[in-house]
């Protein structure tokens, strides 16, 4: 499962599918272990998702090489969308989103998270816009507002 978090105040989210890839580190290389698919969903300002999808099979004789001696294992999970925000009635344009984590679970197969409340947060990378800036946000509207005028005065 999967949880998000939209703290944006005026502004919802289109997700297209969102792609989740965990994978391990295997002598200097890296080898994948399952993907994970959210399908396409809105999600409205301020508000909180949680979301399942659907895993393709699970490679176990990988999973077996990333155990550590000590029966834990580090996995790298890699999440990758695009999305719209929503503002008003008008949509932006994609942007592209990827955030990524190393995840280090016990012999027990739990992650090793000190909140477990809080689950585990990723950042998205620094080339990828996180939110309209307010500038944009006028700078748009206005755009709309503009294309609405020509509209009724060609009508």
């Amino acid at each position: 499962m999967v949880r998000l978090k939209n703290i944006n105040v005026r502004q919802g989210i289109y997700y297209d599918d969102l792609h989740l890839s965990f994978s391990t580190s295997f002598n200097n290389s890296s080898l994948l272990v399952a993907n994970y698919t959210v399908p396409r969903f809105y999600q409205g300002h301020e508000k909180k998702a949680k979301k399942w999808g659907q895993v393709l099979p699970l490679n176990n004789q990988t999973v077996f090489q990333a155990v550590l001696p000590n029966g834990s294992a580090i996995f790298r999970v890699e999440m990758k969308m695009q999305v719209k925000y929503k503002v008003m009635s008008w949509k932006t344009k994609r942007y592209k989103l990827k955030a990524s984590v190393n995840l280090e679970v016990n012999e027990d197969g739990a992650s090793k998270v000190k909140d477990k409340e809080d689950g585990i947060k990723m950042k998205i990378s620094d080339s990828s816009p996180r939110r309209l800036t307010f500038f944009q946000l006028c700078f748009s509207i206005i755009c709309v507002l503009m294309n609405w005028l020509v509209f009724l005065a060609i009508c």
